[in-house]
């Protein structure tokens, strides 16, 4: 079984039994070596997680998988490849890597959408150019 180290807290105070809030660099660097020791190699993020894609960069990822999420696309969006490539352009530079290892969206019900064949189309495109490994939906409920 895989497991992925989620890193919700890196960008921001997450967690219904979070007390201590967000987690600093040094915590985040101390967090990242003890899930290496422990065997993780997947880092779960998110474009919507606040700092965490920074934070993520900024202490090193070198040799974990890194899987990030898209938010929604907004309304009225006419260039929805454009946004896209936009939004992961950014994620690689502020994660300070070259690809992800998956690119999410975040509901399911995004490619259902009246866009949704542009929307994977454009997800599409980030495997073709090598920006990402994976595409995926993010699911939530077995519902």
């Amino acid at each position: 079984m895989k497991l992925a180290l989620g890193t919700a807290q890196f960008g921001f105070p997450y967690g219904i039994a979070n007390a201590s809030g967000q987690v600093c660099l040094d915590e985040a660097a101390a967090i990242l070596d003890q899930a290496w020791k422990a065997g993780f190699r997947v880092l779960d993020t998110a474009i919507a997680y606040g700092d965490s894609e920074a934070c993520l960069g900024e202490v090193g990822i070198r040799g974990f998988n890194i899987i990030t999420k898209l938010p929604a696309v907004p309304e009225n969006c006419d260039d929805i490849a454009g946004w896209v490539h936009g939004q992961i352009a950014a994620s690689l530079g502020r994660l300070r890597v070259a690809s992800m290892h998956g690119v999410l969206l975040h509901r399911p019900d995004q490619l259902l959408s009246r866009d949704g064949k542009v929307l994977f189309r454009a997800l599409q495109s980030l495997k073709d150019n090598g920006q990402a490994q994976k595409i995926g939906v993010s699911i939530y409920s077995a519902a």
